[in-house]
């Protein structure tokens, strides 16, 4: 339904693929209104990659919410399903990922609502302008059979390599009855491709 009191309104909806400043492609089920100069988009069912190379790391089958117009851009993905293809990554889970970004302009308040048709997405929290992240919350990944990272880490892609960061990472070497493990770590990881390294 549409309401009348919005003016000229304009709505629309399908499956389709962006690319986001290079950022992140997403894909998925999307309605979109067109208000004025505001663009409102909502889905269920996206999927966001980062992609460098043969590595990415993806969100599956998330919630969207975007709201844009001539001046600023804010848009969000929660409550998917995480994955990533990284060379030597033997196993990877997390307990919750959010991808969020805002143009230098953009920022959306706590608790704004969008809706479009019978979809509506909301921001839970504040978003400030200048935001890129791609948040990862409880990451577990052993890489190689080697190591065992647990912890909050933050994924980004620049130029042709995905970077992540994060502190008060785990890292945990077990061998049978034996392990060793360092706590409250701070991470880096860069993968260029298969090429991939990280303390």
């Amino acid at each position: 339904s549409m309401a009348g009191e919005d003016g000229e309104l304009l709505q629309a909806s399908g499956n389709l693929t962006i690319d986001v400043s290079s950022f992140v492609t997403l894909t998925g089920n999307l309605g979109f209104s067109k208000s004025g100069t505001n663009l409102t988009a909502v889905g269920s069912a996206v999927t966001a990659s980062l992609t460098a190379g043969s590595a990415n790391v993806t969100l599956a089958n998330a919630q969207f919410g975007l709201q844009a117009n001539e001046n600023s851009v804010v848009f969000e993905l929660k409550n998917g399903t995480f994955s990533a293809v990284i060379s030597g990554l033997a196993a990877i889970s997390a307990s919750s990922v959010l991808v969020q970004y805002t143009s230098a302009t953009g920022a959306v308040t706590a608790n704004t609502a969008l809706t479009v048709g019978a979809i509506t997405y909301t921001f839970v929290n504040s978003i400030a302008a200048n935001t890129v992240a791609v948040a990862v919350t409880g990451l577990n990944a052993t890489f190689s059979d080697f190591v065992t990272l647990t912890g909050n880490v933050g994924f980004k892609k620049s130029g042709t390599e995905i970077i992540a960061t994060g502190n008060s990472v785990t890292a945990s070497l077990v061998a049978g009855t034996a392990s060793v493990s360092l706590t409250n770590a701070d991470f880096g990881l860069r993968v260029n491709g298969a090429a991939v390294s990280f303390e």
